[in-house]
């Protein structure tokens, strides 16, 4: 996408007293970003594509450290970038933190490398929702079994043996219950 194209899409309107509107021209916006590289997404639901509101997206390079909460709409907006490589993530609460690229939660993120002057719309930077497990734990009785430490682990195939790992770790409260989260999709043994 041209920086003119990009500048074109996007008009001010600003309602000053008594009614009166005052419009700023995409040229002159274009004036008012500063130069270089610029990258614009969505930070989105994966299950639905909504985007998602109150986000908090951060820009990284070697070089260069940056973080933005998005608009109503999932919307975000980093110009003035110098060219380079930069990892794109994304972080909200009740979700997985995400990056650019991801397929699928905790999956790989791809960088993006952009060029002086260069810009990059329609990011889209998935967030999924975690996985919970619950249950509860009764003695031989059927009594509940309060402050028993539960853990999930995830189950990871290799090659030559199984692995398990600590993903999640709770205690049951007085009815003997549990609540395990936040888990990525996978194969789990509790």
């Amino acid at each position: 996408m041209t920086r003119f194209a990009l500048a074109a899409a996007v008009v001010a309107i600003t309602l000053m007293p008594g009614g009166a509107e005052v419009r700023v021209s995409a040229a002159d916006q274009l004036r008012r970003l500063p130069p270089g590289a610029a990258l614009l997404g969505r930070v989105i639901d994966a299950g639905s594509g909504r985007g998602l509101d109150r986000a908090v997206v951060s820009i990284a390079s070697a070089t260069l450290r940056r973080s933005a909460v998005v608009d109503q709409r999932g919307r975000f907006l980093f110009s003035g970038l110098p060219a380079g490589e930069y990892v794109l993530t994304a972080s909200r609460s009740g979700y997985l933190n995400g990056a650019f690229g991801q397929r699928r939660a905790g999956g790989t993120f791809v960088p993006l490398r952009v060029t002086d002057g260069q810009w990059l719309g329609t990011l889209d930077i998935p967030l999924w929702r975690p996985g919970v497990v619950t249950g509860d734990v009764r003695d031989h009785t059927g009594d509940p079994v309060e402050g028993l430490i539960v853990t999930a682990y995830r189950r990871e195939e290799h090659i030559t043996h199984t692995r398990l790992t600590a993903a999640a770790r709770a205690t049951t409260d007085d009815t003997g219950s549990y609540r395990l989260t936040p888990l990525t999709p996978g194969d789990y043994v509790v």
